[in-house]
């Protein structure tokens, strides 16, 4: 396959499709011809001249896209598509502004599968294991239509932040400066 060839593909996929994430059978599904040891060498020659990045293990994506905002969140959803993920504990409260302390390329979720950290392209992504029931967790959650991943309120990931065993002292010095944000003991 020619980078030419590659880059059309990819780009008519982020035009018409909205897509610009793919795993490696993806784009083997795209691009049958050849052997599969031929198609894993083109696809690191590829990723090595920068048409496409690697995100992680056995994941790409399409740097170039239109569609590819917001791009750790969307990543985040993408690695788990069978899981219940959320944005909590630092992110949500960072995003809530209870944190003063910015966290540019570190995305905390919490997920009902297992607890994993993903260094990707985008920046680190943060599973944490919740063993808490769906249906205690879901009415406290909403949905975020700019990123497409559900988000905690503010007592949600304040809990879990707790019982992460994480520093909360600078959520707890951020609280103090104002009087009508309260958080769950």
């Amino acid at each position: 396959m020619r980078a030419a060839e590659f880059l059309a593909v990819l780009d008519q996929y982020d035009r018409v499709h909205r897509k610009w994430l793919f795993t490696v059978h993806d784009l083997r599904t795209l691009f049958p011809q050849g052997t599969e040891g031929g198609f894993r060498n083109q696809l690191s020659c590829l990723v090595n001249h920068g048409y496409i990045r690697r995100v992680c293990r056995g994941v790409y994506a399409n740097h170039r896209a239109r569609s590819a905002q917001l791009a750790r969140h969307r990543t985040a959803a993408f690695l788990r598509p069978r899981e219940l993920v959320y944005v909590s504990r630092e992110s949500r409260l960072c995003d809530l502004g209870l944190i003063s302390q910015q966290m540019p390329d570190y995305l905390t979720v919490s997920t009902t599968g297992r607890s994993r950290l993903f260094t990707t392209c985008f920046g680190r992504i943060e599973y944490t294991h919740t063993r808490r029931d769906v249906n205690a967790i879901l009415p406290h959650l909403t949905l975020n239509p700019i990123h497409g991943l559900l988000e905690a309120d503010a007592s949600l990931a304040w809990e879990e932040l707790r019982q992460s065993g994480r520093n909360t002292d600078l959520v707890e010095e951020q609280v103090a400066k104002y009087d009508d944000v309260q958080l769950p003991v």
